[in-house]
């Protein structure tokens, strides 16, 4: 009977083991419900930065885009007074491991009015972010004015919101990607990404639109309507950009299109990257520069530090290879996921396991795409991405080492490893840059070991998922509650 079910049913049920769709939805399921569960089990203000960021969330929800320069080492913006009591009551979760939240801080947080009275806030390190990365947050926080909630209810319903236009922009990229995307998938799965994107954080959505734009890059090469090609172009130099006014180091990110170009799509590849440059330069001129501060830590000088890179370049370049081999280690484990305020490591078993994934699914693509026709000129495109890449990951350490780290040290000072998930988000491009998959309608599974790998593939993926949400709960649970 067993034989005659799988006889009749064999080709159909290969097709849903093997096929990313059924990958994605399980995805949505996912993200959302270990999301939702990370903005319950997270206390307000537990995530790295999230004080400052969803003071912004509230500014820009005030219609004020721009910020308000108060002096050269100053930069905010007028809110509420209750916000920064808000704050203070969960002030000593991040200082103690031993902190846990009572009864008596909740009854004090719901008991926080909304104050018409304004105070002036400082928001030096995040004034400058544009208001795309918040949009969902921003969403959230009118969707609570409307309900007339509390304080305390509006912050839980910015971190909503922000999981809901995170997961939506995301899922669009999953389905703009190509059946062997997985790689792309996997990054958005890891628990950095859910905890960035049930968060009042801005970098939920950078990881979004990063996505976005390499899914948008890679499936304009297989439309063949002139205004599709458009549309997938304008959009993905729009996420591009976006992701570059939001950390300047990604920029470089904007020459992904390039990699692809052709004698066929050149207008296409102009037009992303012109959009891209475009929305990164209207937001330095009128969202960057009117709030830049010389705000910085102790013995850290921006115009010192570029004087002394300017008559010792290689200590430069030492100090970046110190930094890796300080604690490149511990920025892996950041990247794919160390909670709370960077103090709330998971298991070691759970790094393995993600480590392996990550190289299991990076190198899926080749084997699947391995009898298409190699593009023309393919080493040089390849060797093109890697330039971008070692770029990026260049320009975040020259950033932080010349704004963050004290002048002449020898390493760099405020890496943290969420930085480099979208740098590594373009991993995803490397097949796809080597092989002519476009010229295929799909790419076939016809081998026996073709199909037995994406079936392993899809399985160990969903099995990284729900490894993901026990980890990610027991975690959250253990520390705050």
């Amino acid at each position: 009977m067993i034989k005659n079910f799988l006889e009749a049913n064999g080709t159909y049920l290969v097709e849903i083991f093997t096929s990313r769709k059924v990958l994605r939805c399980f995805y949505v399921f996912f993200a959302l419900i270990t999301g939702m569960f990370c903005v319950i089990l997270t206390p307000p203000f537990q995530v790295a930065d999230e004080p400052a960021h969803f003071m912004r969330v509230l500014e820009i929800a005030d219609n004020e885009l721009v910020g308000v320069k108060y002096s050269r080492l100053a930069s905010g913006t007028m809110l509420s007074q209750s916000v920064p009591v808000l704050e203070g009551i969960f002030d000593k979760l991040a200082l103690s491991h031993q902190s846990k939240v009572t009864p008596e801080m909740l009854a004090q947080a719901m008991a926080v009015p909304w104050s018409g009275n304004k105070v002036s806030v400082g928001l030096s390190n995040t004034v400058i972010y544009p208001p795309t990365s918040y949009i969902g947050a921003v969403g959230g926080v009118w969707w609570a004015r409307f309900l007339h909630s509390s304080l305390l209810g509006t912050f839980y319903l910015a971190r909503v919101g922000n999981l809901l236009a995170d997961m939506a922009v995301s899922v669009l990229a999953l389905y703009l990607m190509p059946q062997t995307g997985i790689f792309l998938l996997v990054i958005l799965a890891l628990p950095m990404s859910i905890s960035l994107m049930s968060s009042c954080s801005q970098d939920g959505m950078v990881l979004a639109l990063a996505a976005l734009g390499i899914a948008c890059s890679l499936n304009g090469l297989r439309q063949s309507a002139v205004w599709q090609k458009y549309i997938l172009a304008c959009l993905g130099g729009l996420a591009f950009g976006c992701v570059a006014a939001a950390k300047a180091p990604y920029l470089v990110m904007a020459c992904v299109p390039v990699l692809f170009m052709n004698r066929d799509n050149v207008k296409y590849v102009i037009t992303s990257c012109a959009m891209s440059v475009g929305v990164f330069s209207i937001w330095v001129e009128c969202g960057i520069r009117p709030v830049l501060t010389e705000l910085a830590p102790q013995g850290a000088s921006a115009a010192g530090q570029l004087s002394f890179i300017r008559e010792h370049p290689i200590l430069l370049v030492e100090s970046i290879f110190n930094s890796l081999e300080t604690y490149g280690n511990y920025l892996v484990n950041q990247a794919i996921g160390v909670l709370g305020w960077l103090d709330l490591p998971l298991s070691s078993g759970m790094y393995r396991f993600a480590t392996i994934l990550l190289g299991c699914t990076f190198a899926l693509p080749f084997l699947c795409m391995r009898s298409l026709k190699t593009r023309e000129k393919a080493a040089v495109r390849v060797c093109g991405l890697v330039l971008i890449m070692l770029a990026a990951v260049a320009g975040i350490f020259m950033a932080l080492y010349v704004t963050w780290t004290p002048v002449g040290k020898n390493i760099v000072d405020g890496v943290q490893g969420r930085y480099f998930l979208p740098i590594v988000m373009l991993g995803t491009l490397y097949p796809f840059l080597w092989k002519q998959y476009e010229m295929s309608e799909d790419i076939q599974h016809s081998k026996k070991h073709d199909v037995i790998a994406n079936i392993f593939a899809n399985c160990f993926v969903v099995a990284f998922m729900v490894c993901c949400y026990a980890a990610v709960c027991q975690a959250l649970s253990y520390r705050y509650w």
